[in-house]
């Protein structure tokens, strides 16, 4: 009994179970089926303003309008319908949309497409309501349909018909171009049957807006489709005799609208280019005809031609022209200039003017040429070269006589002359379409060029100097190799001098340090030989003395062989002393010469200073010693001979000599007259001492006053010897 009762306990508890999972399961289908449906979008303003991402997730769209042009018959079945909202594009692929006819009123069922520019609708179905009355086209400009806002629109503009052509292909007849201001826009007459509208007359169209666009989905311009039942409303009709016009009065001021339409001229052809029109000239005025005649014109050619006048760069241009041929004349004659200022009064007048070529430049046509004058640069375009090779029939320096059509490339604004009449919107829109600021002053030419006929036009007057710039940059590169092969063989033997001067003064350094070592070792034997044994001759004659009665003649002659012995030992004293230079030994020249003039003006009544100025430094043995001897044979020429009361010693060092001077205030001498002596160095002996070390030695001897002895020292040349001279210097110190 246990047992069944929890068996069916259990099958409670599954049941139960079961149950929620059932309802659980029930309330998710009601959930998904009660989910709310796509809404379907009724109006045309509303499809357009999707986004692209919108509309090509291909929303239902349920709308009824009225059809505004019969369905292209095309393969697309695409027409332009027109609700209270606004007007929309469709198209179908199946072609249901085939049969419809502008004025139907229809319901329309499909889905949304992103386009290629602006949302439209893909048609699925197509329910025929009837016919409707097609509401007024909304009023606009030109302007207000060159951005692309109104693409699809209804819509109603007005303008001057600048020019007309059949279209052979497809289901339109004429194509017409309008202008309002500066705006040109193409318009598209679907209507086999229909006249076209006169060319010059002002005309008001109804139309659709449509556009091209490029792959990016950006706006490139707007062009006009009128249904084939729509007339087209003349408002003016085009005048019967275009009004002859003078070229210089073209564009001029004119209280009535006479320059929208169209003026004859006359003139004689100066220049005929097939992708670019042609130029007349009448009474020195130059105008260029904008045309795609296919029939060349001669120049010299008499030509009539009625046009529309239009902004060119500077002066006027005529476009949209008829021309007629009058007669052959000669060809006109160039305006040779001698100023190329002159150039920018001549626009579009045949011209000459002469020139050197500082530059060629390729173009996909023919050339460039650069042509400088005293009083500024332009250039000449030559578009037809005929087999002519530039170089050599126009090189760069070559002086040549350029004829050709004058044109303004540039223009900037003036204050001159200024009015205070406003400027009207086509000439402001023309201004900023150049880059221009008008500014309401008076335009200025700038720039030029000119623009060859035929490369007759060039003619060389003379050729260009044998120094052109090529052979002057090849010449002054020789010129830089040259010099610096000159510099490097100057320098390879300037430093193979150095390094002969510099062995040959490194083995006088060696001859001098052993002759040096030789000095001392001599002075040193002289010293421990021959001065200790007159030293002890002295000193047993002093003893021998002091036994001898004195004013016998032994003593007489005792004392003279005591005096001739105390003068040996002074002379051998002084040999040894100029044979070895101890003060160069424990010190620098510096304090060598402070020692000497201490030492030579101790016992006497003289003054002696020394001063040293710079920073001192160590030079090679042989120029110390040389100047040392110097130095000391000049102050014992002011201690023994000048009778000086002060002796000044100076040592400047500088950074590129070394200056020894000793001046006394003695009583000078005759330095031309004075003898040399033998007891010293002496004066010769200076000077052959500071020539051996190629130092300047001066004297200057003021009788009377003193006397200033001066040596000038270049340290150039110890600087390369005192590393050599540091290697040779003895050590004397033993």
């Amino acid at each position: 009994m246990a047992h069944k009762r929890s068996t069916a306990h259990i099958a409670m508890m599954a049941l139960v179970a079961v149950s929620f999972i059932m309802e659980g399961m029930a309330q998710e289908i009601s959930t998904a089926n009660s989910a709310t449906p796509p809404k379907i979008l009724t109006t045309a303003a509303s499809v357009r303003g999707l986004d692209v991402g919108e509309a090509n997730l291909g929303l239902p769209v349920r709308i009824e309008g009225t059809a505004l042009i019969d369905a292209l018959q095309d393969g697309s079945s695409a027409f332009y319908l027109a609700d209270e909202t606004t007007a929309i594009y469709l198209d179908s692929k199946d072609g249901i949309s085939a049969s419809i006819r502008r004025g139907q009123r229809l319901r329309i069922e499909g889905k949304t497409i992103g386009g290629q520019f602006a949302p439209f609708i893909r048609v699925e179905r197509v329910t025929q309501l009837g016919t409707a009355t097609i509401q007024a086209p909304l009023p606009m400009t030109l302007a207000d349909i060159a951005h692309g806002r109104y693409i699809s629109q209804w819509i109603k503009v007005k303008g001057i018909v600048r020019s007309v052509e059949a279209l052979p292909y497809g289901p339109a007849s004429w194509r017409f171009e309008i202008v309002s201001g500066t705006i040109r826009q193409s318009v598209v007459m679907r209507r086999p049957a229909a006249t076209p509208p006169e060319i010059d007359a002002v005309v008001e169209v109804s139309a659709i807006c449509a556009g091209r666009f490029d792959s990016s989905r950006q706006w490139l311009g707007a062009f006009l489709i009128v249904p084939g039942d729509v007339p087209i409303n003349v408002l003016k009709p085009a005048p019967t005799e275009p009004p002859l016009r003078p070229i210089n009065r073209l564009m001029a001021f004119s209280m009535d609208d006479s320059n929208l339409h169209r003026v004859k001229v006359r003139g004689v052809v100066t220049h005929y280019e097939p992708d670019n029109g042609f130029w007349i000239q009448e009474l020195g005025r130059g105008l260029h005809i904008k045309s795609n005649i296919s029939i060349p014109l001669i120049q010299g050619e008499v030509v009539e031609v009625i046009g529309f006048a239009d902004f060119g760069a500077y002066s006027p241009v005529l476009k949209d022209v008829t021309v007629t041929r009058l007669a052959y004349g000669a060809p006109p004659e160039a305006l040779k200039l001698n100023k190329a200022s002159l150039a920018l009064k001549n626009d579009e007048e045949l011209v000459s003017l002469e020139g050197v070529i500082t530059n060629q430049k390729p173009t996909p046509k023919g050339v460039l040429l650069t042509l400088w004058r005293n009083d500024g640069q332009f250039d000449v375009m030559l578009d037809h070269l005929g087999g002519v090779d530039v170089k050599s029939a126009w090189p760069i320096g070559a002086r040549i006589l350029a004829t050709g059509i004058s044109v303004v490339t540039e223009v900037g604004v003036s204050n001159e002359n200024q009015n205070t009449n406003s400027p009207s919107f086509e000439l402001i829109e023309q201004t900023e379409r150049l880059g221009k600021s008008l500014n309401y002053g008076l335009l200025q030419p700038l720039v030029f060029s000119l623009l060859a006929r035929s490369p007759s036009d060039l003619k060389v007057i003379a050729p260009p100097p044998w120094w052109t710039p090529a052979r002057l940059v090849w010449a002054m590169g020789i010129a830089c190799v040259a010099l610096l092969l000159g510099i490097g063989t100057v320098s390879a033997f300037a430093r193979d001098r150095l390094r002969k001067s510099a062995s040959a003064r490194r083995q006088s350094e060696m001859e001098f340090a052993g002759i040096w070592n030789e000095r001392n070792r001599i002075a040193r034997e002289i010293h421990d030989t021959l001065a200790q044994s007159l030293g002890a001759i002295t000193l047993h004659l002093e003893l021998v003395k002091d036994h001898l009665a004195p004013g016998s003649n032994a003593a007489t002659h005792l004392n003279e062989a005591r005096n001739l012995t105390r003068g040996s030992m002074e002379e051998t004293r002084n040999s040894i002393w100029k044979m070895r230079s101890h003060a160069l030994e424990t010190g620098d020249l510096a304090s060598a010469l402070t020692n000497v003039l201490n030492r030579l003006t101790a016992n006497e009544d003289i003054e002696g200073r020394f001063t040293l100025k710079g920073s001192s430094c160590r030079l090679p043995p042989v120029m110390e010693n040389n100047l040392l001897r110097i130095g000391q044979e000049a102050i014992i020429n002011a201690v023994k001979h000048a009778k000086a009361r002060n002796i000044e010693v100076s040592l400047n060092f500088t950074s590129k000599e070394l200056r020894l001077q000793v001046s006394d205030d003695g009583c000078g001498f005759n330095y031309e007259g004075a003898p040399p002596r033998d007891d010293s160095f002496g004066l010769i002996g200076m000077r052959e001492r500071a020539r051996e070390i190629h130092a300047e030695f001066t004297i200057l001897p003021l009788p009377k006053q003193g006397t200033r002895v001066v040596v000038v020292f270049q340290l150039s040349a110890a600087r390369s010897l005192e590393r050599v001279g540091e290697d040779v210097m003895p050590n004397n110190k033993s």
